[in-house]
């Protein structure tokens, strides 16, 4: 999941959402996202779920898309989680290391 902090909003992909075998119904609404090159984006679904991070949960909607893309996880996310933005490249780095570490 990618952190993009000028998405307001977080998103996956329908192929995403569909792998993490959620027993939640989504709610179809129309509203329109585009990328940053301006594509739009189809078919926009909303599901509000729990999401645990580090030793905080919270509740916070997600926006699923018919396209293919990876996911994106907004502001609201961003700031209800308290991720620390100075950081992130250097915690990615970090699990990039470990993972390459256990591969090898």
């Amino acid at each position: 999941m990618e952190v993009d902090i000028r998405s307001t909003y977080s998103i996956v992909s329908e192929h995403t959402f569909d792998s993490l075998k959620l027993k939640k119904e989504i709610m179809p609404i129309n509203i329109i996202f585009r990328t940053y090159d301006k594509r739009i984006l189809p078919d926009v679904a909303f599901l509000q779920v729990t999401i645990a991070y580090q030793q905080k949960e919270f509740s916070a909607g997600v926006y699923i898309v018919d396209a293919n893309l990876d996911s994106i996880c907004g502001r609201e996310w961003v700031f209800q989680a308290g991720i620390n933005l100075v950081n992130v490249n250097e915690i990615e780095a970090k699990d990039r290391e470990s993972s390459n570490r256990t591969n090898n």
